[in-house]
């Protein structure tokens, strides 16, 4: 489950059985004209651990650039920076297309 806390913090975890284990834990960028997230790795860090590029447990930069449509993110690589390491792409239904098929 992804859960918010505070304004700029996200963490991912897994349950199994009655533990909760957060794995990954997204910081959002403020200074960003893009939708821009740092992410590391919480369980080698540690959720106690100051969040930084330069500690052992930064995995890389979430972030939608500006030439992309809404919907489209790319995730970068932490040691080398202009590589891409995956994209995400997901579908955003238009506001027309909700109110036409009668949905909220």
């Amino acid at each position: 489950s992804i859960k918010r806390y505070m304004n700029d913090l996200y963490h991912l975890s897994f349950q199994i059985g009655d533990t909760e284990t957060v794995a990954i834990v997204a910081k959002k960028v403020k200074s960003s004209l893009t939708s821009n997230y740092h992410i590391y790795d919480a369980i080698r860090g540690g959720l106690n651990t100051k969040l930084s590029k330069k500690a052992g447990h930064y995995i890389g930069k979430f972030r939608r650039d500006k030439d992309q449509r809404a919907g489209y993110y790319t995730l970068y690589h932490a040691n080398r920076e202009k590589e891409q390491a995956a994209a995400f792409v997901y579908d955003i239904p238009r506001l027309v297309h909700q109110v036409t098929d009668g949905q909220p």
